[in-house]
């Protein structure tokens, strides 16, 4: 049997432990970083979400009010809702809320809006009194679960203009 001999000049294979701490310390901030930026991905993800249905509610809300007040009755006699000087209007709205989200105004069914501003030629103003205006301009606040709060403006006219 022949015996190795060992030979001081032959370097030693292998990783000393400072070098494995060092690779485990580069591996460690690499996947915590990559955590962090997978969180932060989540967060916005839950955000944009949320935003993105407020705003859906509340075109489908300002929708539904617009097609009501310029074009559905509000009375046997079949005209629109729309009024000269309104201080509110009461418009339906059957599709359900979605849970956590709230239209400002809406109770069973029915929204009422009574942030509503009146064109005086130059701008729209709630303050001035109203002449008769034909042009009002209606605004709609909705909020979610994590209490974003969006609105959303939009124009009526006389159904006759």
């Amino acid at each position: 049997m022949r015996r190795r001999r060992l030979d001081p000049a032959r370097s030693e294979a292998g990783d000393t432990l400072i070098e494995l701490l060092f690779t485990v310390v580069i591996i460690s901030i690499a996947a915590s970083a990559l955590l962090g930026a997978l969180i932060t991905s989540i967060v916005g993800s839950a955000q944009h979400r949320g935003l993105s249905v407020d705003d859906t509610l509340l075109r489908s809300v300002a929708e539904a009010a617009k097609n009501q007040i310029e074009t559905t009755s509000s009375n046997i006699a079949g005209t629109p809702l729309f009024k000269s000087c309104p201080t509110s209007y009461s418009v339906q709205y059957t599709p359900t809320m979605p849970s956590g989200y709230t239209v400002n105004g809406y109770s069973a069914g029915v929204v009422t809006l009574s942030n509503i501003a009146y064109w005086n030629g130059s701008d729209f103003s709630s303050s001035a009194p109203c002449s008769g205006s034909a042009i009002q301009e209606i605004t709609v606040t909705a909020s979610g679960p994590d209490r974003e709060v969006q609105t959303l403006s939009f124009v009526v006219r006389t159904p006759n203009s």
